[in-house]
C-alpha cells in the first residue's frame, strides 16, 4: 500500500519543478485531480494518451503491462522523459533495479532536472543500503526545487527518516560534498 500511496502522489507531481502545485498541506481530491489532469493534458508531453494509459496500470500494479506501453512511446518519442521514469519506477516495483538505473540514465540525459528521476535514484539507493547517496539525491531533489515543500522532496525525506529509524542511525544535519546527476 505504501508503495501505491508513493506513486499515486508522483502521479500529481512528477515533473513539476513549481512547488506552489503540490505542497505539504496539499490533499488529493477528485475536483483537485482533475484540475491537474487538465493542466498536465495541455502540456505536449502529456500528448500521449499512452501515458496516461500507462499510470493508470501502475496505479493498478500492472507494471509489466505498463512497461510494454511506456516502450512503446519511448520508441516514438524518445525524448519522453516521463515515460522512462514510470519505466524506472515499475522496475523498482520487480525488483529489477539495475534497469531502472538504465532508464534513469536516460532521463537524466534528456531532462537533468527531472524530480521524479532524483526521487527514483534515492528510492534506489536507500534499498542498496547506500544512505550517503539517497542523502546526496535528496540535497539534489532540494536544489531543483527551490524549497524544500515539493511532493519529491517530503516523500524522499520521510523515507530516509523511516530507514534511519530501522536501522538505528542518528539523523545528520551536514550539507551535501557534491552535486551531480549520475546515479
Amino acid at each position: 500500500m505504501q508503495k501505491l500511496s508513493i506513486f499515486i502522489l508522483f502521479v500529481l507531481a512528477i515533473v513539476t519543478i513549481d512547488p506552489s502545485r503540490v505542497n505539504a498541506q496539499s490533499t488529493v481530491t477528485a475536483a483537485n485531480f482533475q484540475a491537474v489532469d487538465q493542466m498536465e493534458r495541455a502540456r505536449p508531453w502529456r500528448s500521449d494518451d499512452r501515458i496516461l494509459e500507462a499510470e493508470k496500470l501502475i496505479v493498478s500494479d500492472q507494471c509489466l503491462e505498463a512497461i510494454k506501453i511506456l516502450e512503446l512511446v519511448t520508441k516514438k518519442n524518445t525524448r519522453a522523459s516521463d515515460a522512462y521514469a514510470y519505466q524506472a519506477h515499475c522496475y523498482i516495483q520487480l525488483g529489477n533495479l539495475t534497469k531502472a538505473r538504465s532508464m534513469l540514465n536516460f532521463v537524466f540525459k534528456i531532462a537533468p532536472r527531472h524530480l521524479g528521476a532524483h526521487f527514483y535514484a534515492g528510492h534506489i539507493r536507500l534499498l542498496q543500503d547506500d544512505l550517503d547517496e539517497a542523502e546526496e539525491r535528496l540535497r539534489t531533489i532540494e536544489l531543483v526545487c527551490d524549497e524544500k515543500n515539493c511532493a519529491e522532496y517530503l516523500t524522499l525525506e520521510k523515507m530516509i527518516a523511516e530507514y534511519r529509524k530501522e536501522n538505528n542511525l542518528r539523523p545528520r544535519n551536514s550539507r551535501g560534498r557534491r552535486m551531480g546527476f549520475d546515479n
